[in-house]
């Protein structure tokens, strides 16, 4: 079963950096091989501390701001978005993002 659930920090702000790591690392790889650039030797600190700061701006969204979820099958984190409000009946996805292993499925 597939469940959005609203993102509450006690719960959820280590699989957020876990999977924010996961797509930098897709990212930078993906660089690494395409255009042999190094994204991550562009980061001045480790990993988990950029993510946690670069994450941020998503986890501190004000709900009047928009709405970040986790995204859940059977109980387990396979996934992450963030739509934001830019105006009335407006908004965009700002982030998406699911895990490897959940992707492909429809």
């Amino acid at each position: 079963m597939v469940e959005f659930v609203p993102y509450d920090h006690s719960v959820h702000k280590d699989e957020v950096v876990s999977m924010y790591s996961g797509h930098i690392l897709e990212v930078a790889n993906h660089f690494k091989q395409s255009y042999q650039i190094d994204v991550l030797a562009s980061i001045d600190q480790p990993l988990h501390e950029y993510v946690e700061e670069q994450a941020k701006p998503f986890t501190n969204l004000l709900s009047s701001e928009g709405v970040f979820y986790i995204i859940e099958v059977e109980g387990k984190a396979a996934g992450m978005g963030l739509i934001r409000k830019i105006g009335d009946n407006l908004g965009e996805v700002r982030l998406m993002y699911n895990r490897p292993e959940y992707r492909g499925f429809g």
